[in-house]
């Protein structure tokens, strides 16, 4: 897995401390992911509830750290 990838995702976490709402939240968590240029997201992503995009964005964050410890 990408450095770039770990470390976006490592900033994307910040959206917890500093974005209010769910959906502001999940915005941060988007752009911070996808500044990287290395993800692909569906079509229909503006079309899901909140809660999924948080899901789906949360499981992307968690498998990208869990790799960067493996690799310590």
């Amino acid at each position: 897995m990408s450095d770039i990838l770990k470390t976006a995702s490592m900033v994307a976490m910040f959206g917890e401390l500093l974005c209010d709402s769910p959906k502001e939240k999940n915005d941060w968590k988007k752009k911070m992911l996808n500044a990287t240029g290395m993800l692909d997201f569906p079509e229909d992503w503006d079309d899901l509830s909140e809660d999924e995009k948080q899901s789906r964005l949360d499981k992307v964050i968690a498998l990208n750290k869990e790799i960067k410890n493996e690799n310590v």
